[in-house]
């Protein structure tokens, strides 16, 4: 019955996690944990439109012990380790079965798969065991993808990495944030993808706002004013993006924002 099933299902789970101890600082010291031919990640630097180009979707079945069989969409994304990062969601699909009728059916998120960078989209029964039996699927699927990453590393007793603080004490690692570069640069890709340049937080504040805010982000104001960014809102508090600017003494991004407004 599916009531044992699931019940047989969360004791092995919860064996499972019961079995798993933190080792103390000692046991991590006395059994480092590193792979000398660590397989390192591959990242390719793409355009919207490159990614676009090689998105494909088929028909697949679940060849996992659990769900085996399981009729899935297979999202297949680039060619490239960018794709491990990629947010894949299928907006509310529906099914038909070979007569047209609609066929219920619980989504599921299936596995990522590194060796045929696919992401999998599940339809499970609503109830029982048999499988979802449908001719064809009518959705939306939406893909957000980093289109650029990098690595940065550090090793105890080495040389210090710009934008990246760590400290190592024994087999712990502490990373600690100490500037917006990362979220800078994230900023920069969206706008290079085609994002709304002019979408407004929930206190009215754009994107223009916030770079016109950060002294080191001249470059980021430039390209938000090129692809159309609008510096007239204020946010609820009555701030416009050309007087933040000039509140966080940031000259440059005044400067870039005045002359956008002929001034």
């Amino acid at each position: 019955m599916p009531s044992n099933r699931c019940a047989a299902c969360l004791v092995i789970a919860m064996v499972l996690v019961s079995g798993v101890a933190a080792e103390t600082r000692d046991e991590l010291l006395a059994t480092p944990k590193f792979a000398e031919d660590a397989k390192q990640p591959a990242f390719a630097e793409l355009t919207a439109e490159q990614v676009a180009a090689q998105i494909t979707m088929v028909s697949g079945r679940n060849y996992a012990w659990f769900g085996f069989n399981t009729p899935e969409i297979h999202v297949v994304l680039p060619s490239a380790d960018n794709s491990v990062y990629a947010d894949v969601d299928f907006v509310d699909p529906a099914l038909y079965d070979a007569g047209g009728a609609e066929v219920p059916y619980e989504l599921e998120r299936g596995l990522y798969d590194h060796d045929s960078h696919h992401d999998e989209i599940r339809f499970v029964p609503v109830e029982g065991d048999e499988l979802v039996d449908f001719s064809r699927a009518v959705g939306t699927v939406t893909v957000r993808y980093p289109l650029r990453l990098h690595t940065i590393s550090a090793r105890k007793d080495g040389p210090p990495v710009d934008g990246l603080d760590v400290s190592f004490d024994g087999p712990y690692v502490t990373r600690r944030t100490t500037s917006g570069e990362e979220d800078l640069e994230v900023a920069a890709f969206l706008v290079e993808a085609g994002a709304d340049v002019n979408l407004a937080d929930t206190n009215n504040a754009t994107p223009l706002f916030h770079a016109a805010g950060k002294c080191d982000a001249v470059s980021l104001v430039r390209e938000l004013l090129a692809a159309g960014a609008d510096p007239a809102p204020a946010t609820r508090g009555g701030t416009t993006a050309v007087e933040m600017a000039g509140i966080m003494g940031c000259g440059d991004n005044e400067a870039a924002i005045k002359a956008s407004l002929g001034g």
